[in-house]
Formats: structure tokens, C-alpha cells, sequence
């Protein structure tokens, strides 16, 4: 028998697997959510890393480029 819960939760006992499945389900919305939203700020910084790291190749080439036309021995 199911024990009466109606004092704590506000809700009567025959009810109660409803609302447990209910509030399950909005938990589970919210753990998508917060796994969406931590995928989207990794993949920012990805988009970030893979930007600054373009940028460092590319002036690590001008870098070598002005080397190599100017004939300078190091």
C-alpha cells in the first residue's frame, strides 16, 4: 500500500506515480538542455582555438615567407 504522502507533496497518493513520471520528465528536459548548452560553449571554443591556431600559422608563414625572400641566414 502506498504510504500517504498527501501532507508533504500536496498531492493525493493515487496521483502520485502520475506526477513522479511527470517530474522525471522535466528533469530529463533539463539535462538535455544543460548538455546542449555545454555543447555549444565546447564547440565556441573550438571555433576559438581553431581561429587563434590559423592565425598563428599564418603569421608563422609571412614570418618564414620574409625570411626566405630576403636571403637572411640566421
Amino acid at each position: 500500500m502506498t504510504p500517504n504522502l498527501t501532507a508533504f507533496t500536496g498531492v493525493d497518493s493515487q496521483n502520485l506515480p502520475d506526477v513522479m513520471v511527470s517530474v522525471q520528465f522535466i528533469l530529463a528536459i533539463g539535462v538535455l538542455f544543460s548538455i546542449w548548452a555545454l555543447c555549444q560553449i565546447l564547440l565556441m571554443l573550438v571555433k576559438k582555438s581553431y581561429i587563434c591556431l590559423m592565425k598563428a600559422l599564418n603569421r608563422t608563414r609571412l614570418f618564414s615567407a620574409f625570411f626566405e625572400a630576403n636571403d637572411v641566414l640566421l
